[in-house]
């Protein structure tokens, strides 16, 4: 039986679960597991799944860690990231809502914003709004310099407790992209802290593959940006920031995929896709598939290129057309959209996992890639040609055809995005699939 490594944390723990796998030795005697650090099972699943004989990775932060992580004696600590300096703004939206369907309410917390509240109780109509809103200078608003300054002093201390050098990173990659929202770090900050680990866990770990994570963090970015909270200019402008496009289309909530001027119009008028809420909802309970294809395919109507309405129409609305084209839509999910354990354990080769990525991050981290879902049928429809499933390659194809333009665009986009570079990998379509 194999030994464990246990990355134990929140979300940001399956970054560091992902590049410890990508750097594991052929026939490694280790395997690395993820044990959330929240929930009332958190314990449960902790004492099940680790024994005192396992390498403990826990992340800190102002917080002691619980007792019960104290059985392993084999502990390695690594700092929770957070810097919530570029948004000041954070508040919650003056109609917000919690139905059933959304307990977290329909517009989540980070997205609500106090500067926009006011001037929508002020009256007036969403443009005038809008345009105010944007002439707004936040330095002059927030104090944005001792915001900043007390970000820096939390991750001093962590650094000191974990032995890490993520304030320093900080401080001399300013004005990259760090942070996607206040608790969802870049994968470029991970550097610090996986020299670390990797320094720790050197005896383990593959030197080659160490040095190759190390070199392509970016990769890894698709594990923490499926969710984003928009900058305002003037933050922008002060902090000097790169990366933070008005233009570019942000993933919200896990669900919308809209520019940043769009969300707010949304905002402003408190205009929610529900049907696509309560799909999101219903898709962790799978007697709800007929449900979730209505309710996907009605979300469409509002949305017609959202990613995720999309992925849920083709995974339930096609789930009827017998248990091979069923698993090959379930193979393809992993492939494309789960962005973390799956994505590594398909295969140990670099450069495939690399293929795998490129495809899954269709339409997430390029500019010029909307085509996600789309990609996504078109996969499906290819595997159920040469599968001879022609209910399911129909169903695919009349679909696809009501986007003609989509179509094209996510078929050349899966096509360069596997082949452009030659480094890591060259297979057809067809053969990486």
């Amino acid at each position: 039986m194999k030994k464990k490594i246990g990355v134990f944390g929140n979300c940001q723990g399956r970054v560091i679960l992902a590049a410890l796998k990508s750097a594991l030795p052929e026939n490694s005697t280790y395997d690395v597991i993820f044990v959330r650090n929240f929930g009332a099972r958190a314990e449960e699943i902790f004492n099940n799944n680790l024994s005192e004989n396992d390498i403990l990775l826990i992340q800190r932060s102002s917080n002691p860690p619980p007792e019960y992580v104290k059985k392993i004696k084999n502990r390695i600590e690594y700092p929770n990231l957070q810097f919530s300096a570029f948004w000041p703004q954070i508040a919650t939206h003056p109609q917000n809502d919690f139905p059933k369907y959304a307990p977290k309410g329909l517009w989540e917390n980070s997205i609500g914003d106090r500067s926009l509240n006011s001037l929508m109780a002020s009256g007036g109509n969403t443009e005038a709004i809008l345009n105010e809103y944007l002439s707004l200078d936040f330095a002059t608003l927030f104090p944005l310099d001792r915001l900043a300054q007390l970000q820096i002093g939390m991750s001093k201390k962590l650094d000191a407790t974990c032995g890490t050098r993520v304030t320093e990173f900080l401080e001399e990659n300013w004005q990259n992209r760090l942070f996607h929202k206040p608790l969802y770090p870049g994968s470029l900050i991970y550097q610090p802290i996986l020299e670390k680990l990797f320094s720790d866990l050197s005896e383990i770990l593959d030197q080659k593959k160490m040095e190759l994570v190390l070199s392509d963090l970016l990769f890894f970015d698709g594990l923490m940006s499926n969710t984003q909270s928009i900058v305002h200019p003037s933050v922008v402008d002060f902090y000097k920031l790169k990366g933070y496009d008005e233009d570019a289309r942000f993933n919200m909530s896990g669900m919308y995929r809209l520019t940043a001027n769009e969300l707010r119009r949304r905002y402003i008028d408190n205009i929610v896709n529900h049907d696509l809420i309560r799909a999101k909802h219903l898709s962790t309970n799978k007697k709800s598939g007929n449900r979730i294809a209505k309710l996907a395919s009605s979300a469409l109507e509002m949305d017609a290129d959202n990613a995720f309405a999309t992925f849920l129409y083709a995974k339930y609305a096609f789930s009827g057309t017998g248990q091979k084209s069923r698993a090959i839509l379930n193979d393809l999910n992993d492939k494309i959209y789960d962005h973390e354990e799956t994505l590594l354990m398909h295969t140990k080769e670099l450069a495939r996992v690399r293929a795998f990525g490129k495809v899954a991050r269709l339409g997430l981290n390029h500019p010029a890639l909307r085509y996600a879902p789309v990609a996504f049928l078109v996969l499906v429809r290819d595997a159920a040609e040469a599968l001879g499933k022609s209910t399911l390659q129909k169903s695919c194809q009349s679909f696809l055809e009501k986007h003609p333009l989509a179509t094209t665009q996510a078929t050349d986009s899966i096509t360069q995005f596997i082949t452009e570079d030659t480094d890591y990998v060259e297979v057809e379509r067809n053969q990486l699939w």
